[in-house]
């Protein structure tokens, strides 16, 4: 799964949790439920394949858009923040 999908998914959680008893688990297990769902990433390789540059070069744009959004929509609040990295954090 994107890692933008993940962090927006998190941020989501830690917005609408309102504490980090609630925000962190939750957060964290989205990330495995978002899995759950059928998909295929640039960074989803299997053992035939190699990393190319534009495979790279897509996970940083991917990480850096999520991490931008993030940014302007936690607008400085920690627990969003702390919800978005831990629906990453398995990745």
């Amino acid at each position: 799964m994107l890692a933008t999908i993940h962090l927006l998914v998190g941020t989501a959680i830690g917005k609408l949790a309102g504490n980090y008893f609630l925000a962190i688990p939750i957060a964290f297990v989205s990330h495995f439920l978002l899995d759950r769902i059928p998909h295929t990433d640039q960074l989803a390789f299997t053992q035939k394949d190699t990393i190319s540059p534009g495979k790279i070069l897509s996970g940083f744009v991917d990480v850096g858009l999520g991490a931008i959004l993030v940014w302007w929509l936690a607008a400085g609040d920690p627990l969003v923040i702390s919800a978005a990295l831990a629906a990453l954090l398995p990745d």
